[in-house]
């Protein structure tokens, strides 16, 4: 997974999480990707593989307990105070709760203004005026800068998060499942403003998301996560035309087809078992005991994500 200058790079990132004195969680355990300037990289997987807990880690609110993070070249764990403040302004996220990620105590104009006045020397008229661009920019009016976050519906309250993410003008955004907690009928109006956004702005993405539908539709590249580990990355469009890891083959299978007859007539793939804990994972491949075509080595030994083909990339000792 290599480009001449990746915008975004993960190199065997870690983080585990203590539990007690012998148990320890392993969240996200060596995964390693790249996300081009002005592109989206989707991260699919099932609730719990970590994807949500990667994200934090990239934009610093977890700190990694191994592995490093660049971003445009210079490792983010060896920030200073300067820097790290610069890293702020670039690197923003969208929560996934858009109640929860909102202080019921500040008005929609605090919160939108926070970053802007943390960053910027600036009068209260300038404040005023930026705050009310950027809830024209997502469609609120600037009526609303005096109401507080529960006064408002859950597609209004995800509008003011981006506008806050916004704020301060970043040039990467985690979009940590930002329509998953809304209505379908606004899902597609926030996912289409995102990408308006990111064609105006040239922003870059990392999309987490469960609807493997929708990540197709914003990504341009797809990494699928198990078990805190990432197990097949390619192109959008050669991971659902291709699809090669068993796991991903599963997931995939799952997607709902609009057309009846089609749907009656493709075969879905159905997972036994369960997925093994993270706090004691298998030492041999972390999906062995739910694929059907492990063979003896896998049992021996973790895969590592290697390149079976042009740009794609899957751990399996099957390739």
């Amino acid at each position: 997974m290599r480009a001449e200058k990746p915008y975004i790079e993960v190199k065997n990132l870690k983080k585990y999480f203590k539990l007690s004195r012998k148990e320890t969680l392993k969240a996200v355990d060596d995964v390693s990707f790249i996300i081009n300037k002005g592109e989206t990289v989707g991260l699919v997987g099932e609730s719990g593989c970590g994807k949500s807990t990667t994200g934090r880690c990239l934009v610093k609110l977890y700190e990694p307990t191994d592995g490093k993070i660049f971003l445009e070249g210079n490792d983010i764990r060896l920030f200073d105070k300067k820097d790290k403040s610069k890293f702020c302004k670039k690197v923003q996220m969208i929560f996934q709760n858009p109640y929860a990620s909102l202080n019921p105590r500040m008005t929609i104009s605090e919160i939108i203004g926070e970053g802007i006045k943390e960053h910027h020397t600036i009068s209260d008229k300038e404040l005023k005026e930026q705050v009310y661009s950027l809830l024209e920019l997502v469609g609120l009016n600037k009526e609303h800068v005096n109401r507080f976050p529960h006064e408002f519906s859950g597609g209004q309250r995800q509008r003011i998060g981006i506008a806050r993410a916004l704020s301060v003008k970043p040039e990467f955004i985690v979009c940590d499942e930002p329509i998953s907690a809304l209505d379908v009928s606004i899902q597609a109006q926030v996912v289409n403003m995102l990408l308006r956004f990111q064609r105006d702005m040239g922003l870059t993405y990392l999309f987490i998301a469960h609807d493997l539908s929708m990540v197709k539709y914003v990504s341009h590249h797809i990494a699928v996560m198990y078990l805190g580990s990432i197990v097949e990355y390619t192109d959008s469009s050669e991971l659902y035309r291709n699809p090669v890891h068993p796991y991903t083959k599963a997931l995939l299978s799952s997607i709902p087809i609009a057309d009846p007859n089609l749907q009656a007539s493709r075969r879905r793939i159905i997972i036994e078992g369960d997925v093994p804990s993270p706090v004691n994972p298998p030492d041999c491949c972390k999906f062995v005991e739910r694929c059907k075509y492990a063979k003896p080595a896998c049992f021996e030994s973790r895969p590592v994500l290697k390149e079976i083909s042009d740009r794609h990339y899957v751990a399996c000792l099957l390739y």
